[in-house]
């Protein structure tokens, strides 16, 4: 009798358990973005703004919350959601079923003790979880190495070309490609040749042809978190086999740049356009105009 009566609490709790809640809307109470597994050391998934509403799935635990927004998936720490009592109630149903979950597979894991197969499953579902649980000096570690990177990119000049022409005596400076953006793969680099500046910026993604033409010109904007918008149209010839914009910029242009970090990215091409506003490297203007000056 004993052996059916867990049995049958057993299958109970894993019915409980198997009927989810209702998701739950909310919104969010802060900028940020969703990641893509529970880690704050994760890749992002999309971007959301303070006041947006989304609908909470589950709760992970380790105060991280798995909500769709969008129609994409992902998660957020819970200092970015509102958190009203209805929310908090739904944590405590999923912890609630959790825990019953977890106390019927305690018993029956008790109960077959002497069996030494399970011994080693259950060894080896103890080590899966302790692999999947990253230790603070692994992720500190790790975030020390890319922190030092990122900084040795960004606080130094790294450059194409830096000579000078041997024709026309002139100081030729070209910066490398850095990535402003990742998911549209956009880079920018900078040239100086003689008293002019030009910008290059690239895009992994077909806007149509790069053109000077006057009826059909291209162009980038860049609007800054001042609110100030620079235009830089397409100065070069005509280039379809992929989109990259070259375009002139004034000492007026350079000296706006350099005032205030990148917020949104446009970019005009003869048959499309694209806005960027999930800007990776929003201080380029800023770090690397210096570099060519």
């Amino acid at each position: 009798m004993k052996l059916i009566f867990s049995l049958v609490s057993f299958f109970f709790a894993c019915h409980l358990f198997s009927q989810a809640d209702s998701s739950i809307e909310t919104f969010f109470t802060g900028n940020a973005y969703l990641l893509k597994e529970p880690d704050v050391s994760s890749k992002t998934v999309i971007k959301f703004k303070k006041g947006k509403s989304c609908n909470v799935i589950d709760y992970y635990g380790y105060d991280f919350w798995k909500v769709g927004y969008k129609q994409t998936e992902g998660y957020v720490e819970s200092k970015y959601i509102n958190l009203d009592d209805k929310l908090i109630s739904f944590k405590n149903r999923i912890l609630k079923k959790r825990r019953i979950k977890d106390s019927m597979i305690n018993l029956s894991v008790k109960r077959k003790k002497d069996s030494l197969e399970n011994v080693k499953i259950e060894k080896k579902r103890i080590k899966k979880r302790l692999d999947s649980i990253r230790t603070d000096s692994i992720i500190k570690e790790y975030k020390n190495k890319e922190l030092l990177k990122i900084k040795e990119r960004r606080n130094n000049c790294h450059y194409e070309r830096n000579e000078i022409d041997q024709f026309d005596n002139i100081l030729i400076k070209t910066t490398e490609y850095y990535l402003i953006e990742e998911s549209s793969k956009t880079y920018i680099k900078i040239k100086k040749y003689g008293n002019s500046f030009l910008i290059y910026v690239s895009i992994d993604m077909s806007l149509g042809c790069a053109s000077s033409y006057s009826h059909n010109k291209s162009f980038v904007k860049f609007k800054l978190e001042n609110e100030d918008v620079i235009t830089v149209f397409h100065t070069a010839d005509i280039e379809c086999s992929d989109f990259t914009l070259i375009g002139s910029i004034s000492k007026s242009q350079i000296n706006r740049l350099k005032v205030s970090p990148i917020k949104y990215i446009r970019l005009q091409g003869t048959e499309y356009y694209k806005d960027l506003d999930m800007i990776s490297y929003n201080n380029f203007f800023i770090d690397k105009l210096k570099c060519v000056e």
